[in-house]
Order: structure tokens, then sequence, then C-alpha cells
């Protein structure tokens, strides 16, 4: 079976901003979460929905009004990559974990 290209790959200045940061978490689940969410991320700037591209620049990736769109955009499932569109709970924690992931992606060294 032939694995999938790493979509992270589209947006090499987010990839090396993930790398850095996974690095200093303090655990592999953390940083698995981290990537996980980055490459929702770059689903998120290919859909036609969202404001921005994965031409576009990091800061701007990472700015208020893309983040919003993205997390609109998770919030109702449209950048699941396995199974059907549904809605994501909040209840699961994973908007906290968006929220945490982009910080801390902005706090990069």
């Amino acid at each position: 079976m032939k694995k999938k290209s790493d979509v992270l790959g589209e947006l090499p200045e987010l990839q090396e901003a993930v790398a850095a940061v996974c690095r200093t978490v303090p655990s592999e689940a953390w940083a698995r979460q981290i990537r996980a969410h980055a490459r929702e991320l770059v689903r998120a700037l290919k859909h036609p929905d969202h404001p921005l591209d994965v031409g576009d620049g990091l800061a701007d990736v990472l700015g208020r009004d893309s983040l919003q769109a993205y997390e609109r955009l998770a919030l109702v499932g449209e950048l699941r990559d396995r199974g059907p569109v549904r809605p994501t709970s909040e209840a699961t924690g994973e908007r906290a974990l968006r929220g945490d992931g982009a910080a801390a992606a902005r706090a990069r060294p």
C-alpha cells in the first residue's frame, strides 16, 4: 500500500515551524496532534471557502481571519481526511487543541 504524501510539504514554511514547535513539546502524542492540526490547516487552505491558499505567506496563514476560517471549516467537518463530512464535537477538545497548536506555531523561535 502506497503511503500518501504529507500535505505539509505544500507549505514548507509551516512545515518548518511545526517541526520546531514539535521539538519543544513534552510528548510525542502532543507532537502528533500539532502535526495533525497543521495538516488540517493545509487542507483548509485548499478549500474553496477559505480566503487564502497554500501560496500565501505564513504570517497571513496564521492570522486571525485565516484561523477563524479554518476553525469554521473544521467545526462543520469539511476538513476531515477520513470518513464522511460531519460536524466536530467541541466536547472532544479539538477546538482547544487547534487554538493551542496555532498559538504554539505563532510563538515559534
